[in-house]
């Protein structure tokens, strides 16, 4: 079982305004990162139907943004990164 890291963009409406942003999440497939994504945002008070994910990729560890989750994916013993 491999860990991978993934990097999704996703957009909601609040009050007629659109906002992109993407989320870095480490997870065992696809299928676990997106439920940790809508997981992650749906503590933040948004709802799945308000969300629309643009692209979901696959990245590299060294091009993850945030710095506790590169270190974990750099290290010699990676772990899964709970938030």
């Amino acid at each position: 079982m491999e860990i991978r890291n993934y990097r999704i963009t996703a957009k909601y409406k609040i009050k007629k305004r659109e906002i992109l942003f993407r989320k870095d999440i480490r997870a065992i497939n696809e299928k676990y990162a997106i439920g940790k994504f809508y997981s992650y945002l749906g503590s933040q008070n948004l709802k799945r139907t308000q969300i629309k994910i643009v692209k979901i990729e696959e990245i590299a560890p060294e091009d993850i943004k945030d710095r506790r989750l590169r270190k974990i994916a750099i290290s010699d013993t990676p772990a899964l990164y709970v938030e």
